[in-house]
């Protein structure tokens, strides 16, 4: 299983943007690379609800505890299915979560939708069809240009 450092879920972090603060409660890695932390702030609003959190990029997250994250055995673009469902598509986003499950997002095209639309899954319930490769396997599910929503867009091209 892969393994990849990261800033430590349960820590506080400010970003180093903004200087909102609070903890990390999910770090989430996306298709095009991007990585991000969930911040929730502490405490409650006045009117006892809880206070809007906010998903920032790695780069601008500032905290001092770092852990390492293990990986599925999925990478973005491998074709999956879920086990209770059925329903096909590909990863698209790996979340780890505060509660120690990981979730994976599938981007899939029902056939009664036009558009294709993101799915989570915990990991567990999640089995591979088929590894995506560069040279060959393209996800025909991921728009490029709003205006042809099922354009093919192929790994190989996703920036990284």
């Amino acid at each position: 299983m892969k393994k990849v450092k990261g800033f430590k879920l349960g820590q506080f972090a400010i970003d180093g943007l903004t200087g909102f603060n609070g903890t990390i409660v999910e770090r989430s890695m996306h298709f095009n690379g991007c990585i991000h932390y969930y911040i929730r702030p502490k405490g409650l609003t006045i009117e006892g609800k809880l206070k809007n959190g906010l998903d920032i990029d790695e780069q601008r997250v500032q905290c001092s505890y770092t852990q390492t994250y293990e990986m599925p055995e999925f990478e973005m673009g491998d074709h999956v299915a879920d086990i209770v469902s059925g329903l096909e598509g590909y990863v698209n986003y790996i979340c780890h979560l505060l509660n120690g499950t990981v979730s994976i997002g599938i981007i899939a095209k029902q056939k009664d939708e036009e558009t294709p639309s993101n799915y989570s899954f915990d990991s567990t319930q999640v089995k591979l069809i088929a590894k995506a490769t560069k040279e060959t396997d393209s996800v025909s599910v991921v728009s490029r240009d709003p205006k042809k929503p099922t354009s093919p867009v192929f790994i190989s091209e996703q920036p990284r």
